[in-house]
C-alpha cells in the first residue's frame, strides 16, 4: 500500500530509542525511508497500480489494486485513472519526507 509507509516515518517521534537502537528496526525503518524518497522522487503525484494482467483481464482491465486506508479497493473500480486521495499525497509523504530530514 501506498499510505501506510508514511506513517511508519512520521510515527519516530514517539518510538521508544530502544526501539530504534534495534538493528532489524532500524534496517525495516531505512527501508521505508528509501521507498518513500523513490517514490517522492520520480512522480508529481502517487499513483496507485493497476492490477497484474491476469486480474485486469478479469474486471477489463480498469481496475487498481488498492484504495485509501480507509476505503476498500472496490471503491475505486469505477475509475481509470487514479491518483492517491489528497491526505496521500498533500499530507502523508510530504510530512514522511520532514521526519526524514529531521533524522539526517
Amino acid at each position: 500500500m501506498i499510505d501506510i509507509e508514511p506513517h511508519y516515518l512520521m510515527g519516530l517521534d514517539y518510538l521508544l530509542q530502544d526501539f530504534l537502537l534495534r538493528g532489524d528496526n532500524r534496517r525495516k525503518i531505512h527501508l521505508i525511508a528509501k521507498y518513500i524518497l523513490k517514490q517522492a522522487g520520480t512522480k508529481n503525484y502517487i499513483i496507485f497500480k493497476k492490477l497484474p494482467k491476469e486480474l485486469a483481464e478479469k474486471y477489463e482491465g480498469k481496475y487498481y489494486n488498492s484504495g485509501n486506508w480507509r476505503d476498500s479497493g472496490d471503491a475505486y473500480k469505477q475509475i481509470d485513472e487514479i491518483i492517491a486521495p489528497f491526505d496521500v499525497n498533500a499530507v502523508f509523504y510530504p510530512k514522511a519526507l520532514e521526519a526524514i530530514k529531521k533524522q539526517l
